[in-house]
């Protein structure tokens, strides 16, 4: 795998900016997890499930298959990866459980802005654009109060920006194991990711019709249309198969096969967090309205290409369709997808920004 090649050739300029953007990330949550939270370990509410999980973990070297509160005596809905990896670094390095779940939140505090960084620079092709994305989820309230949090929704948030890179560079293998990852680490994190490269994959196959007269070929040669279909598809389709597979498998394992439709999880029974969002306050606001401005530019930005602005448009669509599913009637976790619009609406904002310091300099498009 060539590095350079993904990530793109180093530049001063380039990496100074991303070391601004790790240091604030850092700094941020070094005074989360030692400062504000002193000696004790800074995790409350659900997050206390999952370090319960980690400890069983810990304790016995299995995964606790049954709920770890009100006795047990269900199967789990959670999936394993953020008490494991949590236990994992307990045992590995021989720290307290309680350290070792601060270090592996200044990992992922580290993640998180470094794949918008790297998504925004490659969807606008200007460095500024990332660094500008990065700092704005860093300063963006709700995002950053869940996606540092002590659970596996901080692992979501850091993965689907890295997800939709890997689809925009056509990287197949690396997009399918992110949504991998995402199936057993926070379903509504996959979510997320599996509604952006769908709406994608929808957008691309039509430009793919009138761009290439796909519609021609497939009534002369189907194979041929199918195959250049395909070909095009592929990073969005295989990131999407192997999370929707991947977490099936674990909800049909542990629910059997009378919960395909999810109706027996907690959160879709009792419409957990479904308060309604006003967009329009929501996109008023410092730094949401950075977003409103890359919008209205994006249409016109020629450095992205349309494959970068059908994604950009995908994602920002598809966070839109999750916050407002109480108009479709679904009214579940309405309030928690606000997070994940507010990656999708830095990554705007990163293009706002550096469409600003283009037009500055004179070289804007």
């Amino acid at each position: 795998m060539d590095l350079n090649k993904i990530i793109g050739k180093p530049d001063w300029f380039s990496e100074a900016g991303l070391l601004i953007v790790l240091f604030a990330s850092l700094s941020i949550a070094y005074n989360s997890y030692f400062v504000t939270a002193s000696y004790y370990l800074p995790s409350y509410d659900n997050s206390m499930l999952h370090a319960g999980r980690a400890r069983v973990i810990i304790e016995t070297g299995r995964y606790a298959e049954n709920e770890v509160v009100f006795g047990g005596g269900t199967p789990t809905y959670h999936v394993f990866v953020y008490p494991a990896l949590v236990a994992g670094t307990s045992l590995l390095t021989g720290l307290d459980f309680a350290w070792a779940e601060r270090l592996v939140g200044l990992v992922i505090a580290l993640l998180l802005p470094f794949g918008y960084y790297l998504l925004s620079k490659c969807l606008f092709r200007d460095w500024r654009a990332g660094v500008a994305s990065g700092l704005l989820v860093l300063f963006t309230p709700v995002f950053m109060q869940w996606a540092t949090r002590n659970s596996p929704i901080s692992i979501g948030n850091a993965l689907v920006p890295l997800a939709l890179f890997f689809i925009l560079r056509r990287e197949p293998a690396l997009a399918a194991f992110c949504a991998a990852i995402l199936a057993f680490d926070h379903p509504p994190s996959l979510l997320v990711l599996c509604f952006s490269a769908l709406f994608f994959a929808i957008a691309e196959f039509l430009e793919l019709i009138l761009a290439r007269n796909l519609l021609q070929k497939a009534l002369f040669r189907p194979l041929e249309a199918v195959r250049a279909a395909l070909s095009s598809l592929f990073p969005e389709i295989a990131a999407g198969l192997a999370g929707f597979f991947a977490y099936m498998a674990w909800n049909i394992r542990q629910t059997g096969a009378s919960c395909l439709d999810f109706s027996c999880l907690p959160q879709r029974a009792a419409h957990e967090f479904g308060a309604p969002v006003p967009l329009f306050d929501y996109f008023s606001k410092n730094p949401h309205f950075f977003s409103i401005a890359g919008l209205l530019i994006l249409p016109f930005y020629k450095k992205s290409g349309s494959r970068g602005k059908l994604l950009v448009a995908s994602y920002f669509l598809a966070n839109v369709i999750l916050v407002k599913n109480d108009l479709l009637g679904i009214a579940t976790f309405t309030e928690r997808f606000v997070t994940y619009l507010g990656g999708a609406a830095a990554v705007l904002g990163g293009l706002a920004v550096s469409w600003f310091f283009s037009l500055v300099r004179g070289d804007a498009d």
